[in-house]
């Protein structure tokens, strides 16, 4: 393999062109020429020069850019990696910001040096953060994260789930086949679309695209899928009280369109029955073929009326846990995202027809739409991907790995002491989401970087009996989570025993 040294005006040549040129300058030819006959840099060719009369050798002779000192030995820079890729799986990441000021305090916790600047700022340089960034790129990233509300991360737990396939594999006992396993749910529809990217002036600031209105009207749709990829035509809820004609016209075939009695556009019991007669008309249930019916608990979905006209139509109802749609549910998983996305495609369309040029969109435009989008969403690959990514079909309770319920720790807690004021045998531990019980908090990588971090420390204050510690392994005195725990809440609060 050829040694080459780089220069940014002439490119790269080989060290023993270099040593070349400095023997014909050694031999009475100019710096110039030599330069020229062998093709290299004459400035660089004179440093050579320079330092071969000086030494007289160039074997131990060095020259270019040094690396920059670095702050944070590579096993310290591998931890921060592991927490801020913990703090991002718990859905508490690091900013930019976040990650200088981290560094800045994880660096003063082990008494390690920085540079002036950073002690100004209280925090590392952005220079440093960039060259982080670019040193573990294959590990790091810069993401944009999606909203999750704390009920979503609380619910979603190992506990919850279990229960939840505990009871589809006592449902599927029955026989229920792929056939017989569906699933429903609304999703909105508004007149107000989200724009596509578009090409733009590169480095322009602000770049608009046109939209109906500033705020839009509402109209649900309620879908069905089964798990062998077929789905059923949807069902339509407009804000409005009476239906118009063309709008069973516009909608894909088979669909049914109803008002709403107060012009919200919102699934209510009443529409949700009338959804039901329109699920048996195209599903078919019957004594010989039953069917499974997955929903979310929303109070339309579990009114007396509906699980009495389930009952009488061989309809299964299993609902999901509350806030773990988003996980468990095939059709937000795998169905409803390329919808939403070729909706947003075909609003777009519509608003740059010549023949809509300063139009707002209504709601009767909606059905169009749906008709483009619904074919190209309601795929048999999408559909039987959602089933198969939720677990459900082909069944599968361990579909989700570990680190999926890592959010839900943050607010794992104690258990209380028991109501008749005898201690409980778990009040001093923290029951994990499988149900069993366990010191401290449950393992995570953090747990594993202070524990490493702890025997680092017993090593240097075990005196000058034990060997020195290496500097390739050295690791922090203190760990990351103790310069910035990650979060947890707080015990409950005992209830007191006022009247």
């Amino acid at each position: 393999m050829r040694n080459y040294v780089r220069h940014s005006d002439r490119g790269k040549f080989s060290r023993e062109s270099m040593l070349s040129a400095v023997q014909l300058v050694e031999n009475g030819m100019s710096i110039r020429k030599a330069a020229a006959a062998q093709g290299v840099n004459y400035k660089t060719l004179s440093r050579y020069v320079k330092v071969k009369y000086s030494s007289g050798t160039l074997d131990n002779a060095s020259f270019g850019y040094t690396k920059v000192r670095q702050v944070f030995l590579s096993v310290m820079e591998a931890e921060i990696v592991k927490y801020a890729v913990h703090a991002a799986r718990i859905f508490h990441g690091l900013t930019m910001t976040d990650l200088r000021r981290f560094a800045f305090d994880s660096a003063n916790a082990n008494n390690i040096s920085t540079p002036p600047s950073w002690t100004e700022h209280k925090m590392a340089g952005l220079d440093w953060a960039q060259s982080f960034m670019k040193r573990h790129k294959n590990d790091l990233a810069i993401r944009s994260p999606e909203p999750t509300s704390i009920q979503r991360m609380t619910n979603f737990n190992e506990h919850t789930v279990n229960s939840f396939f505990d009871n589809l594999e006592s449902a599927l006992g029955r026989g229920f086949g792929p056939e017989a396993i569906l699933n429903i749910d609304e999703t909105g529809v508004t007149t107000v679309q989200r724009p596509c990217k578009v090409v733009a002036q590169r480095g322009a600031k602000q770049v608009g695209a046109v939209v109906s209105q500033e705020r839009g009207s509402l109209v649900t749709i309620c879908c069905g899928i089964n798990a062998v990829g077929n789905h059923i035509p949807p069902y339509f809820i407009f804000p409005c009280v009476n239906v118009q004609q063309h709008w069973h016209l516009t909608a894909p075939p088979g669909s049914a369109v109803a008002g709403h009695s107060k012009a919200s556009g919102w699934m209510t019991c009443e529409n949700f029955i009338d959804f039901m007669r329109h699920f048996v008309n195209h599903a078919k249930p019957s004594s010989q073929h039953p069917v499974l019916l997955l929903l979310d608990n929303h109070h339309s979905h579990i009114s007396l009326d509906v699980i009495n006209y389930a009952k009488d139509n061989h309809i299964t109802l299993l609902s999901f846990p509350p806030h773990c749609s988003h996980q468990l549910q095939p059709l937000d998983k795998a169905v409803y995202g390329p919808f939403k996305t070729f909706i947003n495609a075909a609003s777009d369309n519509w608003m740059r027809e010549p023949q809509n040029a300063g139009k707002s969109m209504s709601i009767h435009v909606i059905p169009s739409l749906v008709s483009y989008a619904f074919p190209k969403a309601f795929t048999t690959m999408n559909i039987t991907s959602g089933f198969r990514a939720t677990g459900i079909w082909p069944f599968d309770r361990h579909t989700f790995p570990p680190e999926t319920f890592l959010p839900s720790s943050v607010t794992d807690r104690p258990l209380l002491a028991a109501e008749n004021g005898n201690p409980s045998p778990a009040a001093d531990e923290s029951v994990n989401n499988s149900g069993s019980s366990r010191k401290d908090h449950p393992s995570t990588e953090s747990d594993a970087l202070r524990r490493s971090s702890a025997s680092c420390v017993s090593a240097v204050e075990a005196g000058p009996s034990q060997p020195p510690m290496q500097e390739a392994s050295r690791s922090f005195m203190r760990s990351p989570e103790d310069s910035r725990p990650f979060p947890r809440r707080s015990p409950r609060k005992k209830k007191t025993n006022r009247k």
